[in-house]
């Protein structure tokens, strides 16, 4: 359940990076992903929660980008 979770999240939000910079398109949200992945098994994370947080990191940046000075996506 949880596998098709996440499988249906990165589909979704795989659309939101398609016009995304190069610096954070969606080559960036999977290096995350993948570094994330490493750091988490060796530390203990919650992978559930850390796919998720990884897969939606960024999601707020385009809205940002139209909006300079006036949006930060990390809040």
């Amino acid at each position: 359940m949880k596998k098709e979770i996440i499988e249906k999240i990165r589909k979704e939000a795989k659309i939101y990076f398609q016009e995304a910079c190069p610096s954070h398109d969606w080559t960036h949200v999977e290096r995350v992903y993948n570094l994330c992945m490493m750091i988490g098994k060796k530390e203990g994370a919650n992978i559930y929660v850390l796919q998720l947080a990884t897969l939606l990191h960024d999601i707020g940046r385009e809205k940002e980008n139209e909006n300079p000075g006036n949006l930060d996506h990390t809040k």
